[in-house]
C-alpha cells in the first residue's frame, strides 16, 4: 500500500495559481492524466504534475534520451527533498522516486529507472 501512495491519489481538488500568475483558483487534479501528459510531451498540464497528492516541478526533460543501445523519453521532476525520474518507452511509463530524508539519492534512482527502461525495450515494451 505504501508504494501506491507515492504515485496515486484519486482525482482531488487543489488550489493553483491562475493564468494571470497572481490570483488563485480551484482545480480538479487527475494525476494519471498529468503523468501521461508529462511522459509523452515533457511538460506538465495546467495544474501541474501531482503524484501521490504531492506537487512536483518538471526541471529536466529529454524526449530522445539515449542510454546504452536504447532511446526513450525522459523527464525529471522535483519536490522538496525528493524527486521522480520518469521514463516512457513505446508502451510503458516507469517512475523511480527517491527521498533524501530516507537516505536515497537522485543518481541511484535514475540509474535504476534507466536500466529498467533498457530491460523493457529489450522485451519490446
Amino acid at each position: 500500500e505504501k508504494g501506491w501512495g507515492y504515485i496515486w491519489k484519486d482525482p482531488h481538488e487543489e488550489t493553483i495559481t491562475a493564468d494571470d500568475g497572481v490570483s488563485e483558483e480551484k482545480m480538479t487534479i487527475n494525476e494519471a492524466a498529468a503523468l501521461l501528459a508529462v511522459a509523452t510531451t515533457g511538460q506538465a498540464p495546467k495544474g501541474g504534475l501531482w503524484l501521490g497528492g504531492k506537487k512536483y516541478t518538471v526541471t529536466q526533460k529529454n524526449m530522445a534520451e539515449e542510454h546504452k543501445e536504447c532511446t526513450f523519453k525522459y523527464v525529471f521532476a522535483a519536490a522538496s527533498k525528493c524527486g521522480v525520474h520518469i521514463v516512457a518507452t513505446t508502451s510503458q511509463i516507469t517512475c523511480g522516486f527517491y527521498s533524501e530524508e530516507e537516505g536515497q539519492t537522485a543518481g541511484n534512482a535514475k540509474a535504476a529507472v534507466f536500466d529498467y527502461a533498457e530491460y523493457l525495450i529489450g522485451m519490446n515494451m
